[in-house]
């Protein structure tokens, strides 16, 4: 009996064999996702559950050489690890899952890295959901991948996938609104530099916050705070004419304002009213549960991907412009202001 050692590796030609149909059939059954499998169900879960029993392994290296690519897509970030958090996390786990079902992979691709990385040959195409810095930009260019933006507004021939976070800063600002709050503030945070100011979530939310006040009527009341949230919480518990409800540019903003409230025995929401962004898995569980804005990440994700396979397996996909909505989630960081 020969050994296992000795034993030829399962073929396409085997699996075909074994299930009476043709390499191409079989190709499309193992290559092709459900939804895109032309074959009856029934014959694409035979074909696939024949491959499973002989032990089939596509060879993915010859498999490349054969079409000249990589099956590589890089990810361009800032960080050799993005920050997962809710937001990165969906996004990751949703772009990887549509690559993996068309046979390509996600990789990280760090600042430094950027420029060598795409013209090196060694990515097929590329996302990118940071800023485009003037160096990435020209490495783009330089290396003319098929592109998708998320989450990034550029003037770039590329396809581009948004939340409608000016929708979302109407939607927060509109639910305080309508509990009877009128001076509202923003709050972007500690950190304002121009080129984090200029990324599209904080343009886009502010300014549906400043749409929401000029709409009802409340012009005058628009304010912006770019300080520290203990700042802010401070002058709330000064007491007069202070702001009774807070839109912060994410959770974690709401929440360091939510944490400096309760720090100086200021109770939210009776002593005043916070709306957050993004909807971290944790913020349900703060104490009080903090309302939210829903960013939608992970359909972001789906999108995105399949654009970009598109883009790979067409001759020519014209650049589009998606904007996904986004959702208030009402928990108990919101109450009607004290009279």
């Amino acid at each position: 009996m020969a050994s296992k050692k000795n034993q030829r590796p399962t073929t396409l030609k085997d699996v075909a064999d074994q299930c009476g149909v043709s390499k191409a059939a079989a190709s499309l059954a193992l290559n092709r996702s459900e939804e895109d499998c032309p074959l009856l169900p029934a014959t694409r879960r035979k074909i696939r559950a024949a491959a499973r029993r002989l032990g089939y392994r596509p060879n993915w290296r010859a498999k490349a050489l054969a079409d000249r690519r990589t099956h590589l897509i890089g990810w361009m970030t800032p960080r050799p690890i993005p920050h997962l958090g809710r937001v990165y996390m969906d996004l990751a786990m949703a772009l990887a899952k549509q690559f993996w079902q068309s046979r390509y992979q996600l990789t990280f691709v760090t600042t430094t890295e950027q420029g060598a990385t795409l013209l090196d040959g060694r990515m097929d195409g590329c996302i990118v959901t940071d800023i485009v810095t003037p160096a990435l930009r020209k490495a783009l260019t330089d290396a003319n991948l098929p592109t998708v933006m998320i989450n990034v507004e550029t003037d770039l021939p590329y396809s581009h996938i948004l939340a409608d976070d000016r929708m979302g800063g109407r939607l927060a600002t509109r639910h305080l609104l309508d509990l009877g709050h009128r001076r509202i503030v923003f709050l972007q945070g500690q950190d304002k530099g121009e080129e984090r100011y200029n990324h599209y979530s904080r343009v886009q939310r502010e300014e549906g916050y400043k749409e929401a006040m000029r709409q009802a009527g409340f012009e005058s009341q628009i304010r912006v705070v770019w300080e520290w949230p203990a700042r802010l919480a401070d002058e709330i518990r000064s007491g007069g004419e202070v702001p009774t409800a807070v839109v912060a540019y994410s959770d974690d903003e709401a929440m360091r304002f939510q944490r400096a409230c309760w720090e100086r025995g200021l109770v939210v929401p009776r002593d005043v009213s916070v709306v957050g962004f993004n909807n971290l898995p944790y913020t349900a569980h703060f104490i009080p549960p903090l309302t939210v804005i829903d960013f939608p990440a992970k359909e972001m994700g789906q999108a995105g991907a399949d654009l970009l396979v598109r883009c790979l397996q067409e001759e020519s996909v014209e650049p589009q412009r998606i904007v996904l909505p986004e959702t208030l989630v009402v928990r108990k960081s919101t109450a009607a202001p004290r009279s």
